[in-house]
């Protein structure tokens, strides 16, 4: 992925106040924690600094999700029912429930 400052001269300098890790103050503990956290789990290979048109590049090794591709197929589906099967072989059996009576006294 990227980040960059669209727009006016002005838009850049305020972008690089922002996001320019030359200017930020120190990172804390629970900073350091999330980067070590998405390097780990996403695979996050973050930007050292900032180019000099203030763009940003950032890439994910794993996908976010885990396997990169899930989905479920609709087997049989009726007014009632439902069946579908999802990427691994799970079965899903869906059925609508009726409305309930109202009794009034």
């Amino acid at each position: 992925g990227a980040g960059e400052a669209k727009g006016e001269p002005m838009d850049l300098e305020e972008w690089k106040k922002i996001f320019d890790t030359a200017c930020a103050p120190e990172r804390n503990v629970r900073e350091y924690a999330n980067i070590l956290a998405a390097r780990l789990l996403l695979g996050a290979l973050l930007p050292e600094g900032m180019e000099e048109d203030g763009s940003m590049t950032f890439d994910l090794k794993k996908p976010i999700g885990g396997h990169g591709c899930a989905y479920c197929d609709i087997v049989y589906m009726d007014d009632d029912l439902r069946i579908m099967r999802g990427h691994h072989g799970s079965v899903y059996v869906f059925s609508r429930v009726p409305e309930p009576q109202h009794i009034y006294v």
